[in-house]
C-alpha cells in the first residue's frame, strides 16, 4: 500500500519532516494505523489497537513529571481544536497557533480566528494563548505554485500541511 495515498499519513509525514527540517528537540510520538482506509472493513473493526489507551499512557508519563510540558498546536479552526484542547489541556501548558494562510477569503480567515478567540475565551477562560502569524494567502499560492488543479486530498493538500506545520515548527523553536 502507497503511504502516501491517505491523507493522515501525509500530514504525520510532514510533521516529522518539518520536526527534522528545524533540528527540533520535539521526539514525535507515531502510532502504526491498523486499517487501511476509511472506507474500508478493516477500518470499521479497527479494534486491534486502542488509541485511547496509548495516549492515555503518555498522560501517565507526564504525569509523573510532575510539572506541565509545553505544547504548541496548530489550530485550523475552532471545532477541530476543541476535541483536542480537551483531551491536553489539563497536562499542558498549550499555545494555539493559527495559521492558514490557504483561506482565500479574509473575511473568512477572521471569522475563524474570532471563533477560535471566542471558543478559548468561553471555555478555558482565555487561559490559552493564541498566536497568530499574519493572513498572506500569497505564501500559501507561491508554495503551491504548479498544483493548482490538483484534487482534494493530492499533492497541493501535502504541500498546504508541510507549509503550516514548517511554519508551526519554526515557531515552537523560538
Amino acid at each position: 500500500a502507497n503511504v502516501l495515498s491517505s491523507p493522515n499519513n501525509i500530514l504525520g509525514i510532514e510533521y516529522l519532516k518539518a520536526l527534522k527540517r528545524r533540528k527540533s528537540k520535539i521526539c514525535p510520538l507515531t502510532i502504526k494505523r491498523e486499517y487501511s482506509d476509511y472506507n474500508s472493513d478493516s477500518f470499521k473493526k479497527m479494534n486491534k489497537v486502542n488509541y485511547n489507551l496509548i495516549f492515555n499512557s503518555e498522560i501517565e508519563n507526564i504525569k509523573n513529571l510532575n510539572q506541565k510540558p509545553k505544547l504548541l498546536m496548530h489550530s485550523c479552526c475552532a471545532p477541530c481544536s476543541t476535541e483536542c484542547l480537551r483531551r491536553v489541556v489539563n497536562f499542558f501548558q498549550v499555545d494555539l497557533f493559527f495559521y492558514n494562510p490557504n483561506i482565500t477569503d479574509i473575511n473568512e480567515y477572521n471569522k475563524r480566528l474570532l471563533e477560535l478567540q471566542t471558543y478559548i475565551k468561553n471555555m478555558y477562560n482565555n487561559s490559552i494563548n493564541i498566536l497568530t502569524k499574519e493572513y498572506n494567502n500569497q505564501e500559501f499560492l507561491d508554495y503551491v505554485k504548479g498544483f493548482e488543479g490538483e484534487k482534494e486530498g493530492g499533492k497541493r493538500c501535502k504541500l498546504c500541511y508541510e507549509l503550516r506545520l514548517e511554519k508551526t515548527c519554526i515557531l515552537a523553536k523560538e
